[in-house]
């Protein structure tokens, strides 16, 4: 076992499965060249108590993940490519915390969720008080449906300092959440799945 796990989990039956078919074996490559291990869930393989939780399911995965001995774990949504190949993943990674890239929506309208930490990268020093963290998010479950959505908007109500902003490269997301090195290059809400599809492909010359 590698000190570090690479996670990702998506929704079976959705368009979102898609998006693996670009960035499965990529992960892998990268996995294999940096020594982590790689983990890739679709819900359908769920237990229905947790495949029903709809986006509180990774929270889940990633509670479970911090119960094997991994000193860091970093969780990516399928809408997420990794862009530079050569660094490492565990530097986004701050010491005891969770880190998490900024993102402030400025345009129609997505102006209601504003300035938040965005969940679709997450980066985490696995150690008792980032465990204690998550324990306290799960219960939390299952939030409001409203903005700025169910596990989102939880982390954001409890944090108490153990969920920290990284730099932009973690999490770039074009104008939003811009880099002039990004390592993970994110597209969430940036068009329908087919968009991101064709934006991820061009990404790494796909």
């Amino acid at each position: 076992m590698n000190n570090a796990l690479l996670l990702q989990h998506v929704y079976g039956g959705t368009d979102y499965v898609n998006l693996l078919k670009i960035t499965a074996g990529r992960n892998l490559d990268y996995c294999l060249a940096h020594k982590f291990d790689f983990e890739m869930i679709v819900n359908d393989e769920l237990p229905a108590a947790i495949n029903q939780c709809g986006d509180w399911s990774k929270i889940h995965l990633i509670r479970a993940a911090m119960g094997v001995p991994y000193k860091f774990i970093v969780y990516l949504d399928p809408d997420t490519v990794i862009v530079d190949m050569n660094a490492d993943l565990r530097d986004g990674c701050p010491p005891d915390k969770i880190g998490m890239c900024r993102h402030i929506l400025t345009n129609p309208p997505y102006t209601i969720y504003l300035d938040h930490l965005n969940v679709g990268a997450i980066y985490i020093s696995n150690c008792e008080a980032t465990r204690a963290f998550v324990d306290r998010w799960l219960a939390g479950y299952p939030g409001t449906q409203e903005p700025p959505w169910w596990e989102q908007g939880v982390m954001a109500r409890i944090n108490d300092g153990t969920v920290v902003e990284i730099d932009a490269k973690w999490n770039a997301t074009g104008k939003v959440n811009p880099s002039p090195n990004p390592v993970v290059l994110g597209f969430h809400g940036q068009g329908d799945v087919r968009q991101r599809f064709n934006d991820m492909c061009k990404a790494i010359g796909k």
